[in-house]
Formats: structure tokens, C-alpha cells, sequence
């Protein structure tokens, strides 16, 4: 008998219309089961296909019919959307469809888009072709921006391109989903080049449809870390938000910045996003307290404190700030907006003349560079007292007046740190880039970290200069000082944080010109013999100026100064001892546990059982794991007899 094993048989075999005359006849036995519905399906929609590329209407309505009056297993999700798309052959358009399909799957994407396109104006797109549209668009999309920097994008392929967007987003199409991500990025990639306003875009498209791998940042094969898709996105659309000014834009925007800002707790950008957000919505206290935040991790930027200036409600303050940021930056293609709104406050502070020298400043960079002098400045020159005052040119010496006030503000909640100016250096293969040295008051040994040299911003530092800083630091972690503010102290003197160590020296290397120290378990290290001051012997007392440090390899001590001294070293450094000695296989030890090297039992000839005076250190054994007393120098030593 026959059965539904037999049926898929004959289909693999390509005997459909056998299939099919079996499927009839098990579809009418009454023992018939899921399995002889599924057999008879899917012949009906082998012959449905066949038929329909033939052209015979009239048969392949017949199995259409019988099709449609099938009730399917449930559940049977493939089933089921294959004899959907079999049943969609016979609609309006199908012919239509199958040539766009067929040009899809050659690459004739413009061919395929045009089919699609106007099918869509006739609105004949189901879900599945509307899908299968999107995808083509998406393509054809890609090949047109190419590897392309967006800047470098001619006008045709930018306005073809943008059709492709703007007929994706008349699509019915599964939101989120990967086609929906993968338009976002071409959009992204058209916005970045000012091809495209994001954010109506991004309205549009609907940020709530982000993915997770959205979320998701990239590495690139340099180490650097690519941003996510939503994170591009958000941070342009909602720069944009905060320029237009309105409202239902800047409520929907702040939402998705939030939630940005906790997915990407270390994007500083998208704080200053939230800023120029706030302020828009005249939440000007959220939005001045986030601006303290950000400008401390932007401190060296002109425009942070500018922003920061704009957002306060108090004249003085608000000079300062701006002040401060004519001290970061005085390139006028870029500042020449900010010398405006100085020489207003300038004006009214009684400052006329530095507020003429600041439109003075401006009127030559507009004149030198061919550009157009800005209505406001030429209303400040038509006022009266603009004629009635020579100008004072622009000095940042004159600045700095003012912008402490500007460091007090933003860094308030943090002290000042004593400290003093070290060397400059340059780090292998950045000669460039050269850094300085700061050594830190702490209350062991002061710290020593490094900085750019040019964010010291001080008039010719001096080696020892005593200054104090503002800075975030940790000085139990890797030591990384971001420098926000420093000043000169008066009060001070060279090297004062340095607090005199006495140590001894307990070895000497001529031929590596070093000598080795120690001034306790916790400072010991090197010192060239060239800068010693005094005569290099194990056992001289020394005194120094040390500072601790921290490398990839590891923390130390470093010494800064070294001079002899007749000073003694704590008892935690150095102690004398006479003691008897036990001798094995050459190795010393006394009866209080102090180890004497075999160079020193070989050279001072000691046995068992002598009785030895000299000068011991605190010493660690890296076998056992923990410090005891080691002999640097042996006096006399008496025979036991």
C-alpha cells in the first residue's frame, strides 16, 4: 500500500505528477495522518510553481484552489510560508516580481529596485517581497558609497543614494532587525560627510528599534576601539536636536543619550551632548553642573570652557570661564565667535579697552583670511565708545587674571597638592612629544608621575620650582595624573617636598658606574657614581633625595640627590653587630641570624665558629620569601681557638 514515504520518494525523484496521483489517493484513506496532508501540500505547490512559470492559469488555479481548501498541520512554520509564496504566483504582479528577483539574484540591483519601486506605487509589496526590496536597496546602497570617504562623494551618487533611504522607510519591513540596522549605517555613513540630516532620519527610523549588536563596539586592527552604530548615531542626532531647538526632539533625544551614557560610561561626548540638550530645554542647573563635569576631562579645550561660560548666570564667572579658554587656544579660525562675546563682557566689567582689542583682533583675521565681518561686531564698532578709546591688543597674561577664578570653579571640590618640578624627557620613538616630570608630596616619599610638557602651563619651569597642582590621581593605582590645574607657590622652595633619607651603601659597581643603596625595606635602588658627591665606599652614609615611582615593570624608588653625610641611618637600615659565626659550604651565619655573602666569608677569610664585628643591612630573601639582616662589611674578626 502506498504511503507518505513513498510520495516524498517520487517528489526527490522528480515524478511529481505521480506524487501527486498517490498524495490524492492517501489524502482520502481514512487512516490518512499529518504526514499525508504535508505529502499532498507540497505537491500541490511543486505543480502550483510549474505551472505558473508555464503560464497555465487555468491548471494552476486548480491546484491553487485545492491548496487553499487544505488545512495545514500546526505549527509547521515552513510549510506553511512555502504554500503562501506558491498561492502569491497567481496574485497581480507576480510576473513582475519574479523578473525583479531574477535581476536581484544576477546583481542588476537598479533593474531589481525599478521593478520593485513600481510595484510599491501600486502598492502589490507583501511583507516577504517588500523584505526582499529592502535588501536590494540596502545593496545597491553599499556598492554606491563603496570604500569612498564621505566628504569625497559626488552629488549623483549622494542623491541616489538618498532615494534608496527615503523609499527603505516607506517599506513595510520587521523592526529591529538586521535590514533595519544595516539601512541605519548607511545613513550614518551619509550624515558623516553632512550628506544627510540624522536626526529626522533617526525619528523616522525609530531608535527604540536598536539591536544589541547595535550596542556592540568594534576593534580595529590597529587596537583602537570603532564605535558602536548607536552610539555615531545618537551623538549626531542629538547635535543636531540642540541646534534646532525643538522640543519633542530635544524630550526624544535626552531619553536615548541617557541610555547611551550608561551603556558607554566613558564617551565624554555624549555628556557634552547632554549639555547643549539641557540647555535647550532651559534646564540650565542640570545643565551647568553636567558642564563642571565634562569640562574637568576636557580642561585643555577652549570650546569646553566656552560652553562652560555660556551656561553661568554670574558676569564674573562667565568672564572667567571665557578667559580661561583664550589661555587653551588662540587660533582664530575658531575663536574669533569667542573674542565677541569677551569683549561684550570686557565692556561691561570696564575693561573698554582689552573689549576694543578683541574686536580689533577679529576685524584683521576677517580682513587677512577674506571673510565677512560678522554683523555684531560691526554694531559694537558704530557705538560710541568703540571711537573714544584706544585698544589694548589681546594678551594672555591679561587672561590669567581672570581664569583662576575659572580653575577654582570647576575644581572646588578638589585640593592642592605641594609639589615640584622635575626633567623633561622623550619616551623611545616619540621625540616629538616630549614630557615632564612632577614629583608629588605625599606622606612617605614624594610620587613621581609625568605629564605632556605642554600642559604645564607655566613661564620657563626651573628644575625643583615649587608649585602646586589640581589633578585627579590615585596614587594606589597606576599613578596617571590627568593635570587640571597648577600655580606657582610663592611660599615655597626648590625640592622642599623632599624629606632628607638617610641610607648606606651596600654595594659598589665601578664598571657599571653605579652604586647600590638602601634606606629601608621600602627605598632602596641605584645611583650613577658620576653625580655622587662624596667618595663612593659600602657602608658610607649617604643622604638623599628619593621619590617612588611606578612602570610597567613595576614600582621603586628613585634617588634625585645623593651626598656623603656623617648623619646615621635608622635602626631599620643598618646595624652594627659582633657576633660568633657558623660557616657552611662557605656561607656565613651569625648567631642572631645576620647572613654573611661567601665573597664576604672568602675575603675576610672567616671560619667556624669566629667571632666577626661589622655592619649588616636589611635584606630580602627572595627563596624564603621575607627580609632578615645581610653583612655588607666585615671589621675584625677574631679565631676561635
Amino acid at each position: 500500500m502506498s504511503s507518505s514515504s513513498e510520495v516524498f520518494k517520487l517528489r526527490r525523484d522528480r515524478q511529481i505528477d505521480a506524487a501527486y496521483e498517490m498524495a490524492r489517493e492517501r489524502i482520502t484513506s481514512p487512516d490518512r495522518d499529518a504526514w499525508d496532508v504535508r505529502a499532498y501540500a507540497w505537491c500541490l505547490i511543486d505543480l502550483l510553481k510549474a505551472n505558473a512559470r508555464k503560464g497555465s492559469s487555468e491548471a494552476a488555479e486548480d491546484y491553487a484552489r485545492q491548496l487553499r481548501a487544505l488545512e495545514l498541520p500546526e505549527n509547521d512554520e515552513i510549510l506553511t510560508k512555502e504554500r503562501g509564496r506558491a498561492l502569491s504566483l497567481l496574485e497581480e504582479g507576480a510576473d513582475e516580481i519574479a523578473q525583479a528577483q531574477e535581476h536581484s539574484k544576477a546583481g542588476r540591483l537598479r533593474d531589481a529596485i525599478k521593478i520593485y519601486a513600481d510595484l510599491a506605487r501600486r502598492k502589490l509589496l507583501g511583507p516577504e517581497i517588500s523584505t526582499n526590496y529592502g535588501w536590494d536597496l540596502y545593496k545597491a546602497t553599499k556598492d554606491l558609497l563603496g570604500k569612498k570617504l564621505p566628504e569625497e562623494l559626488p552629488p549623483a551618487v549622494v542623491g541616489e543614494a538618498r532615494r534608496h533611504l527615503n523609499a527603505y522607510m516607506g517599506l513595510e519591513v520587521e523592526r529591529p532587525s538586521q535590514l533595519h540596522s544595516c539601512m541605519l549605517y548607511m545613513a550614518s555613513r551619509l550624515a558623516s560627510g553632512d550628506h544627510l540630516k540624522m536626526l529626522p532620519f533617526a525619528r523616522l527610523w525609530g531608535l527604540e528599534h536598536l539591536r544589541q549588536e547595535d550596542l556592540e563596539r568594534f576593534a580595529a586592527k590597529d587596537g583602537k576601539s570603532i564605535p558602536a552604530l548607536a552610539e555615531k548615531v545618537v551623538m549626531k542626532a542629538a547635535k543636531e536636536a540642540a541646534e534646532t531647538g525643538n522640543r519633542a526632539d530635544l524630550d526624544y533625544m535626552l531619553l536615548f543619550v541617557d541610555r547611551m551614557m550608561a551603556r558607554f560610561p566613558d564617551n565624554h561626548w555624549l555628556e557634552l551632548n547632554k549639555v547643549k540638550l539641557l540647555r535647550a530645554l532651559g534646564r540650565q542647573d542640570e545643565a551647568r553642573n553636567l558642564a563642571l563635569s565634562f569640562t574637568k576631562t576636557k580642561s585643555q579645550e577652549y570650546w569646553a570652557w566656552e560652553l562652560l561660560g555660556d551656561l553661568q548666570a554670574d558676569p564674573g564667572t562667565r568672564l572667567a570661564c571665557y578667559c580661561k579658554s583664550l589661555t587653551c587656544s588662540q587660533d582664530d579660525n575658531f575663536v574669533s565667535p569667542l573674542r565677541l562675546k569677551l569683549a561684550r563682557e570686557f565692556l561691561d566689567a570696564g575693561h573698554a579697552a582689552e573689549a576694543k582689542g578683541e574686536i580689533e583682533r577679529i576685524l584683521e583675521h576677517k580682513k587677512r583670511s577674506g571673510h565677512r565681518v560678522p554683523v555684531d561686531v560691526q554694531d559694537m564698532t558704530a557705538m560710541d565708545w568703540y571711537a573714544a578709546i584706544d585698544a589694548t591688543p589681546p594678551k594672555v597674561g591679561f587672561y590669567a587674571r581672570f581664569a583662576t577664578a575659572a580653575d577654582d570653579l570647576l575644581f572646588s571640590d578638589l585640593p592642592w597638592i605641594d609639589a615640584c618640578v622635575g626633567e623633561t624627557f622623550t619616551v623611545e620613538g616619540q621625540d616629538g612629544k616630549p614630557r615632564r616630570k612632577l614629583y608629588l608630596k605625599t606622606p612617605f616619599l614624594p610620587a613621581e608621575v609625568s605629564i605632556p610638557e605642554n600642559r604645564l602651563k607655566l613661564k620657563s619651569p626651573r628644575i625643583g620650582q615649587p608649585i602646586r597642582v589640581k589633578a585627579d590621581y590615585d596614587p594606589e593605582g597606576e599613578r596617571r595624573l590627568i593635570l587640571h590645574a597648577v600655580s606657582d607657590r610663592p611660599d615655597g622652595a626648590p625640592f622642599d617636598i623632599f624629606p632628607e633619607t638617610v641610607g648606606i651603601i651596600d654595594h659598589v659597581n665601578p664598571s657599571k658606574g653605579l652604586m647600590h643603596f638602601t634606606a629601608g625595606r621600602e627605598a632602596q635602588g641605584t645611583f650613577p657614581l658620576a653625580h655622587y658627591k662624596g667618595i663612593a665606599a659600602v657602608g658610607a652614609f649617604v643622604s638623599f633625595k628619593l621619590a617612588t615611582f611606578q612602570s610597567r615593570k613595576g614600582g621603586g624608588v628613585r634617588a634625585l640627590t645623593a651626598e656623603a653625610t656623617s648623619k646615621t641611618p635608622g635602626a631599620q637600615v643598618c646595624r652594627s653587630f659582633q657576633s660568633m659565626v657558623k660557616v657552611r659550604n662557605g656561607l656565613g651565619f651569625t648567631d642572631d641570624n645576620i647572613f654573611i655573602p661567601p665573597d664576604l666569608v672568602r675575603t675576610s677569610d672567616i671560619n667556624d665558629e669566629d667571632v666577626v664585628t661589622g655592619v649588616a643591612v636589611q635584606s630580602f630573601d627572595k627563596r624564603k620569601g621575607n627580609w632578615g639582616w645581610k653583612a655588607i662589611l666585615v671589621g675584625e674578626v677574631n679565631r676561635h681557638r
